[in-house]
């Protein structure tokens, strides 16, 4: 669906982590979005021109309408700018998913993955017994 859109729409009342903003990133389609919290950070300043308030049509229609006649040079830089942050997002995710991992072999008392010998920091954890 992505592939066949110009512009991706997304106009939740509130949205700490939108899926629908990383996959619109990620597939380089410029997106209308909520102005609020959680989405807002993912915008570089320069690019929140993109961002409405999802209860104000008048504001929907002039980020639909500023996304829709963008020229092709302002296009490419935010697309730039949105493909960055789809990867630094994912690689938080990543590194989420990293040390969800390590933290599930500490506490179930199981062998660290060998990655957990790359770090340089040392984890330690305190297992509460309950005595």
């Amino acid at each position: 669906l992505y592939s066949a859109a110009d512009v991706v729409i997304s106009l939740a009342a509130t949205d700490s982590f939108p899926l629908t903003m990383w996959e619109s990133f990620a597939q380089g389609r410029l997106l209308v979005a909520s102005d609020v919290a959680g989405v807002r950070e993912a915008f570089a300043p320069e690019d929140r021109w993109l961002l409405a308030t999802p209860d104000d049509p008048h504001d929907v229609a002039r980020a639909l309408r500023a996304a829709i006649d963008v020229d092709s040079v302002q296009r490419a830089a935010v697309l730039n700018r949105f493909a960055q942050a789809a990867l630094r997002w994912a690689e938080v995710d990543t590194e989420m998913q990293w040390l969800g991992t390590l933290y599930d072999a500490t506490l179930n008392n199981r062998p660290l993955p060998t990655r957990a010998l790359d770090y340089d920091v040392v984890f330690s954890c305190t297992r509460t017994t309950g005595r």
